[in-house]
């Protein structure tokens, strides 16, 4: 050891130790008991260090914690019967179910596709879906009365040259089955959705007229929707349908009362024409919702046709049971998924939540 301890330096266990040289005899263990005591100190002085670390931010916690009991909490408490003090009515849209379209995947880059079948199990889930969020809605708040807006396109029909060498079936086996289809959904309504009063205003569209252009003096006397929705009002009862209110417009315009607000109703191509301008359906709907307020007033305008479902201030678009066709894509129209349109009118504050129903 003392050859070791002359050139400064002991190796053990392949550790080197390194010493200054002194006069009395250094041992292996005392070189060990040093480094040892040197590897204590020096994690005792981490451990100190992170402890006062550690002390500081509790202090600095400690503060933040005795400064907010001295601070006033407001608590907000939901009211005992906020329910009972407003009612509300569900308003919905069904049209542009196009009930006989052909569509076919790979011409729509199979985006959709839609026949008399589809065609029936999406109008199914329409009525279901209604009554489902109907329910949820009535978990929470008051909802009286349900108001159905039938804006018609139900059917296809030969509006169009092309629909008479596409169209799965003739117009009136396509009315007739749509006629059933109303008729078996209005009851599902009656039977699930668990409100005071139904109303139902029905409006023709555009594709069902038997007429090359529109006839307004006419405008429902030449429409084929016509006449399945006067034998649904006339035979209600024989249906299944007494205690609905069943409403027929002979125009192209119907106005129901909500509470203290008017909504007017109509297909959506009447009195305003959307030619794809940069302002999009807004303001041709916008100006000719100002022009019927000059008539008469009202507060909220329902229209469908364009097959986009859209929620603006005032004016409620729908959207489409069929979704996008050959027509619309190659016209390069935004793609949707079939929805139809629901909406709630508070008696206190107007309309407030919008929802959609998809219908796939």
């Amino acid at each position: 050891i003392s050859r070791f301890l002359k050139q400064g330096i002991f190796e053990h266990n392949g550790i080197s130790y390194h010493y200054e040289e002194v006069e009395k005899e250094v041992t292996v263990k005392d070189l060990v008991d040093k480094r040892n005591s040197d590897y204590e100190i020096k994690s005792c002085k981490k451990t100190i260090k992170k402890l006062v670390e550690e002390v500081s931010i509790l202090k600095t916690r400690q503060g933040l914690m005795d400064d907010l009991h001295n601070v006033h909490i407001c608590e907000i408490k939901k009211p005992k019967s906020s329910a009972s003090h407003t009612d509300n009515t569900a308003v919905t849209l069904f049209s542009d179910v196009h009930w006989e379209n052909k569509i076919e995947p790979e011409k729509v880059n199979y985006l959709n596709e839609y026949n008399p079948e589809i065609a029936a199990k999406r109008c199914e889930n329409y009525f279901v879906r209604l009554c489902e969020l109907l329910e949820e809605e009535q978990c929470h708040r008051r909802v009286s009365t349900l108001l159905m807006g039938f804006l018609g396109d139900f059917i296809n029909a030969w509006l169009r040259e092309e629909a008479m060498q596409t169209n799965y079936q003739a117009p009136l086996i396509a009315l007739s089955e749509v006629k059933a289809m109303i008729i078996r959904g209005l009851r599902y309504v009656k039977a699930n959705a668990k409100v005071e009063r139904i109303i139902c205003t029905f409006l023709v569209g555009n594709h069902g007229r038997n007429t090359s252009k529109i006839q307004h003096s006419n405008i429902a006397e030449t429409n084929l929707e016509y006449m399945i929705y006067c034998d649904i009002s006339n035979n209600a009862d024989l249906y299944g349908l007494d205690g609905i209110e069943l409403r027929v417009s002979k125009g192209g315009l119907d106005f129901v009362k909500v509470y203290d607000y008017k909504i007017a109703f109509q297909h959506g191509n009447l009195g305003f024409k959307y030619n794809g301008g940069v302002g999009g359906l807004s303001i041709p709907l916008n100006k000719y919702f100002s022009n019927l307020n000059n008539r008469e007033h009202i507060d909220y305008l329902c229209v469908a046709h364009y097959h986009n479902l859209t929620y603006m201030q005032k004016i409620v678009v729908n959207g489409s049971v069929c979704g996008i066709d050959s027509y619309a894509y190659n016209l390069n129209f935004p793609y949707e998924r079939p929805q139809q349109a629901l909406f709630f009118i508070n008696s206190k504050y107007g309309r407030t939540k919008t929802l959609p129903i998809f219908v796939e």
